[in-house]
């Protein structure tokens, strides 16, 4: 494999969106000397957007080389890429993301590459998905992460692996992230920007899905059951994290 890294936030949307530029802003000093490369979103709006959207292999790598010819790190952030307009917590929904997910994998081909993903329990994530939620009844979805998660690995080429994170521990997860991202740094005052919602919050959350037909305790335990299963390795990389 190359000796290059590429590490990437692919989601889930609406969930820890900032984290990794909480954690590029916390080595930020050290970025320069150490390799690093941090793609912003004006960097990707200029050399990636249009070639990912159109499936342009050859555009979207030449691309990659131009940073990586001056960097051994890249680091993006696209918190949304794999959402296609439905909760990806939602039965086969996911199976929309793959096409995505392989290609993206293919541009990055030359590269050890780390994808990040961020869940979150059942009732925050469709919280943020209101409209659909309500527009759906809970007989006919069972929410889970674990679809998504298993299609995903099923896909992972040799060069990648995939490290599923528990948003629900911010301030543990944004720390050992800054390790995985910046090769072992520790950095100890981290200001989280995806900080834990208060218990109002969560409380309205709740209220908001039980008025539209779901049963947040339901959905508790359903999370609870998905990170059973991934704490349990069945279908994701060993180094899953935050999930005990």
């Amino acid at each position: 494999m190359s000796n290059k890294i590429v590490h990437i936030h692919i989601g889930v949307d609406a969930v820890s969106e900032n984290i990794i530029g909480d954690v590029m802003q916390a080595v930020s000093e050290d970025v320069s000397e150490s390799g690093y490369h941090f793609i912003n979103d004006d960097e990707f709006e200029l050399n990636f957007k249009n070639a990912i959207s159109a499936a342009d292999g050859t555009t979207a790598e030449e691309a990659v080389k131009k940073f990586s010819d001056s960097a051994d790190v890249l680091v993006f952030s696209r918190p949304k890429f794999l959402y296609t307009g439905a909760p990806l917590n939602f039965g086969d929904v996911y199976k929309k993301a793959i096409y995505k997910f392989n290609f993206l994998q293919s541009i990055f081909s030359g590269f050890d590459v780390v994808f990040h993903l961020f869940i979150v329990d059942h009732v925050s994530y469709l919280s943020n998905h209101l409209k659909t939620a309500r527009n759906t009844s809970p007989v006919e979805v069972i929410p889970s992460w674990i679809p998504m998660i298993s299609g995903l690995k099923s896909c992972l080429l040799d060069n990648s692996q995939l490290i599923v994170w528990n948003a629900e521990r911010p301030d543990w997860i944004i720390s050992e992230l800054c390790k995985s991202v910046s090769g072992g740094r520790i950095v100890t005052d981290i200001m989280a920007s995806a900080a834990t919602e208060s218990r109002v919050a969560g409380r309205k959350k709740e209220r908001l899905l039980s008025n539209a037909g779901w049963d947040p305790e339901l959905l508790d335990d359903l999370f609870e059951q998905d990170l059973q299963y991934i704490h349990d390795g069945d279908g994701v990389d060993e180094n899953q994290a935050g999930m005990d």
